[in-house]
This record gives structure tokens, sequence and C-alpha cells, in this order.
């Protein structure tokens, strides 16, 4: 190893263990667990010692594009209702951006990424695999330590065409080709479409640069890649494609149509970094709910992301964030292009070529994913581009214009602060998970409490605080926390529902009730419960037309809700229409209600009624 080898093996040693970052994994505790934490100090430590070393690198085109990327994601806060939604993040993308800028600042000497990086991301691969095959082999879903299946199968895509390229040329392509082969059992047992994609796009692009510049190894990858594009083919074509996943290509159309609308309606910075899920309610079309919910029983399952890093970029930044992306992507290409012209030795073009498969599978898989949410995928997407950069003609640490000095420990203080409070959001994580693994419900709203008041932005702790106080009969308490959830998440369909059945429980609390059940049904106009919490408080006081309107859409919405059928009975009743009061009294019965026990204790006039006999045999 080279004198400069030696003299920033420390640096050598604090990258390699942000490389090993992907398994940094707790069990239970979401996507990312403790990762964000432990990637954000690592990049202190760097960013610190790179100031401190003076090998802060130079300035380029890739790393302004990178900057006005996280700028217009800064500045997008200024039009965010919920700022606190843009914490992880933001958190997340300066961690991709500092990584970058580490990479190619020359900290990590080019002898080191050439022999260690090949074997760092096997291990990575290797073990990450293994994770998955064993969950397999236990019946568990194959989430590996990214805690989803979609996002598993998504970083095995992005890992596989790199590992596919470096077994090329190396003296450590043996390994390299077996990573390889274990990302591909696991992109099989994820079953993501999205991972399957991008591995594809990755694997076109490693392969075209070891092609064009005639690696020896290039055939052995072409090989790897045409198995890649066969295997899921024969054992899982047929299912892939089936009517069965279909509703998941309707999810996402749909997703994507409604984002579209939400980047019309605020086309200049977006709805704000991470408030995607807050805003996006209206938007909603009833073609994704009843796609995404065609496996859930009750209740209403809210989209959190837009299943694709480039729809919820330009959701949440506006076409400035699309365009800075844009920029990112097509500097990022013309420097690998620039790279692999350059390129001589095999083992620095099989680097490169797999360098950049690993970015294109990301942006690829990204269509169809939100990885940009997601630390490993991020880190791994500009770590990829930064290395590359790297390998310029001039070495980054020499002739290089370096950083201003207050630019350098700015984002050491930056990075050292985020780690402070990433570890803080993380700490409200796992009480808000202590919180709702237990039963015991005064238990529960103490630990939801705490994770509340450890989290910018606590809507979901308050949202379930409210549904606990509700259980305990405290409807001042859930209403409380209930008027919380809402002002933080003021579409979410739930919250509204909860907290306006909770309010209607409070003294005086018929007029904001009724506010909140109006807002869900102008949310969610498609959604049954909104529409029967309204009714019922409408047939509470005595307007008996409008509700009867309210139960009709509500058991049009869900023909299966028996106690929207009977409602419905229930104004005919009071009308005096027996006919169609008992129509509906028999599909309640029908479906699994008692409207004989229930008119009983509520209409006990109806009881002695001879047209309802055949209700009370």
């Amino acid at each position: 190893m080279s004198d400069a080898g030696r003299r920033l093996r420390p640096a050598s040693v604090l990258f390699s263990l942000l490389l090993l970052s992907p398994l940094v994994w707790i069990p239970g505790t979401g996507f990312d667990g403790p990762r964000l934490p432990v990637v954000l100090g690592l990049l202190g430590v760097l960013l610190g010692y790179g100031a401190l070393a003076g090998t802060a690198g130079g300035r380029s085109k890739l790393l302004w594009a990178a900057l006005a990327l996280f700028g217009v994601h800064l500045l997008s806060l200024l039009v965010a209702r919920t700022p606190g939604e843009a914490a992880t993040p933001l958190l997340v993308l300066f961690a991709g951006v500092s990584v970058f800028g580490v990479a190619r600042s020359g900290l990590v000497a080019r002898e080191f990424v050439l022999e260690g990086v090949p074997v760092l991301l096997s291990i990575v691969g290797l073990a990450v695999s293994a994770v998955g095959v064993v969950q397999r082999v236990y019946g568990q879903p194959v989430v590996t330590t990214e805690g989803n299946t979609n996002y598993s199968g998504a970083f095995a895509g992005m890992l596989l065409p790199v590992l596919a390229a470096f077994s090329a040329a190396g003296r450590r392509r043996h390994l390299c080709l077996l990573a390889a082969a274990a990302l591909l059992v696991l992109l099989l047992l994820s079953r993501s479409r999205g991972g399957w994609v991008g591995a594809i796009g990755g694997m076109s692009v490693g392969i075209g640069g070891l092609a064009w510049r005639r690696v020896p190894g290039a055939r052995l990858a072409a090989g790897a890649g045409l198995i890649l594009l066969v295997l899921p083919l024969v054992f899982q074509g047929g299912d892939q494609l089936s009517e069965a996943r279909a509703p998941a290509v309707v999810v996402r159309l749909e997703l994507w149509k409604g984002a579209a609308r939400m980047l019309a309606s605020h086309p200049l910075l977006g709805v704000g970094a991470g408030n995607f899920s807050v805003e996006y309610p209206p938007f909603r079309s009833e073609a994704e709910f009843r796609a995404s919910h065609q496996y859930v029983d009750s209740g209403f399952v809210e989209a959190e992301d837009a299943h694709s890093s480039w729809v919820q970029v330009a959701a949440e930044a506006g076409l400035p964030g699309l365009v800075s992306l844009l920029l990112v992507v097509g500097l990022g290409a013309r420097l690998w292009l620039r790279r692999m012209k350059a390129g001589a030795e095999p083992e620095t073009l099989a680097l490169l070529a797999g360098l950049g498969a690993g970015a294109a599978a990301f942006l690829v898989a990204g269509l169809f994913n939100t990885l940009t949410l997601h630390v490993s995928h991020t880190l791994f997407f500009w770590a990829f581009l930064g290395l590359i950069d790297l390998f310029g003609d001039a070495n980054p640490t020499g002739e290089a214009a370096h950083w201003p000095w207050t630019a350098q420990v700015t984002a050491v203080v930056v990075a050292l602060v985020a780690t402070g409070y990433s570890g803080m959001l993380v700490s409200s994580d796992r009480d808000f998970n202590a919180g709702m693994s237990t039963l015991d419900l005064p238990r529960r709203v103490a630990h939801l409490e705490r994770a509340a008041k450890g989290h910018p932005s606590p809507w979901k702790a308050r949202y379930y605080i409210e549904r606990a106080q509700a259980a305990m009969g405290r409807p001042d308490q859930a209403a409380a926390a209930g008027r919380e959830a809402v002002r933080l998440r003021p579409h979410h369909v739930m919250a509204l529902n909860n907290t306006g059945a909770s309010v209607l429980r409070t003294k005086d609390g018929e007029a904001e009730a009724e506010r909140l059940f109006r807002h869900a049904v102008e949310v969610a106009p498609y959604y049954y419960l909104s529409h029967f919490n309204l009714g019922s408080l409408l047939l509470q006081r005595k307007q008996v037309a409008a509700a009867r309107e309210q139960f009709q859409i509500a058991a049009r919405c869900n023909s299966k809700h028996a106690s929207s059928v009977f409602s419905l009975g229930e104004t005919w009743a009071i009308d005096g229409d027996a006919a169609a009061a008992l129509a509906e009294f028999r599909r309640a019965d029908a479906i699994g209600f008692n409207s004989g026990m229930v008119l009983r204790e509520e209409h006990p006039d109806l009881a002695r009624d001879p047209r309802y006999a055949e209700l009370f045999k």
C-alpha cells in the first residue's frame, strides 16, 4: 500500500464501517432502527478527520447538484404543513450527500477502494442474504435487515449488479461472484418486482460498461446477467404477472396520479419535505383505496409514501426538486462515462462498472419504491457516485481546491447534532413500540406519552393515545389527544373519525364532532365509516332524512357493514315505513346482525308492533 494509503488508514476503517452499516439491525425496530444515528455519527467523525487532515476535496458540478437537491428540500419546509415530518427524510438525504463528499474527497485511498470495497460489499451481500434465508426457513417474511420485503428486494437488486460487475476482474472476483449468487437467491425470495427490474437495469449498465471497455471478465458478468433475467421468469413469472398481483400495479398507478395532482396544486416547492402522507388523502382515488384495502377487513390504511423515489421528490419538493434530481442523474451519468473512458486497468474498470451499475439500479428500482426514505439504499447510491468521482485524472487530495474551513466545521457540527437528534428519534420509536406491544392500556399510554415528547411530529403516538384513552372510558383525555393528532395530520381519516367520536362524548361536543365527521367525508367520500358516524350524529339530532342519506352511502360503500344497513332500516322505521325498514333489517340479519335484540333495547315500541314480529321470534 502507498504512503497515502497508510496515512489515511483511520479514514478507511471509518468508511468501511459506513459500508457495513446495513448490518446494524435490531429486530422489531422498524425499517432502519438505530442505523441512522450510527451512520450520522460515523460521518461526523469522518468529516472532522477530513477537516483536520486537510482533505476536504475539490468542488465539482455533481457536488453542487447534490447540495442543490438538499437545499431545495430545506427550502420546501417554508410551505410544509407539518415541518416535523421532514426530520427523518432530511437526515437521510444529509447522510447521503455527506457520504458523497467523503467518498470523493480522497480521505479513503484509491488503493483501499480497489481492494477493500469489493470485500466489504460482498460481506454485506452474504450477511443480508443469510438473514433472508433464515427468515424464510422459519416461515417469516423475507424482510432481512431492511424491515420490509420490497426494500429488502430493492437492496438486493442494488448490490447484485455491483458484485456481478466486480467479479469480472480483481483478486476478490470469486468472493464477489459468490455474494452475487446469494443476492440473487434473496431477490427471488423477496419476490420484489421493483428490485428485480432495478437489478436488470443495473446489470445492463454494468455489462454495457464492461463490454464497451472490453474487460476480460465481461462474458462472465453477461452470463450472470442472463441468469438474472431468466430465473425469475422461470420460477415466478406466472405469479408475478398473475391477477393476484394486479392490485399492486393499480395502487402505484393511482398513487402517482394523485401525486401528479398534488404537484399541479403545489408546483413551486411541493408540499414540503416529509409531508407527502400529510397532504395526500384529499388527492387519493377510490380505485387506489379499494386496491390498497383488498385484504383489509376494517379500518382505513393511509398511504405513507408515493411508492417511487422520483414521484416522492416531485410531490414534496416541487419542480425544483425534480429538476435537481435529474441534474444529479445527468451529471452522475456523464461522470461515469468519463471515468470509464479514462480507465485503463481491468480491475479499475470492473470497479467503475459495478459502481455505475449500483447507482443505476437505485434509480430504476426507485421508480417503484421510495428508496430515498431509507438509509441503506440512499447511503450506497451516494457512496457509489462519490467513489466514481474519486477515480478522476487528478488526485482530489492534491491540486484540487479545498472547501473553506468554516464550511467543513459547519458540516461536522451538523452531522454530530444530527446524530444526537436521530438518536432521540430512535428512543421515541422504542417507547412507541413498547407501548403498542402491551395490552395494559395505562402502561401503553405512559409509553406513548414518552414517545410523543421525544418526537418532532408525534401524531402517531397521539393517535393511539386517543384510542387507548377512549377504550378506558376517558373521553376528555381521548379528545385532547385526538385533537393534537388531527392538528398534525388534518386529513387522516381514522384520526378524524376517532376524534369525532371522542369529542361527541364530551360536553358540548356535537358541533366539533360534526365538523370532524364532515371533513372525513370530504377527504374520503368512498369510506363507509365516516358516513356512518355522521349519520349516527344526525339521527341523534332527529334529522332523520339527512341521516338516512348518510346511511345509504355508507351501506353502498360497504355492503357488509351491518350497522349501516340496520341504521338505514331504523330511519325508515322512525318514519313509519315498515316495509322499507323490514327489508333493511332482514339484510342486516343476513350479514350477522341481531336486529330484534337491538330494537328491543333501543325501540321497545317496535317490539310491540305486529309488523315487526318476525324479528323477535
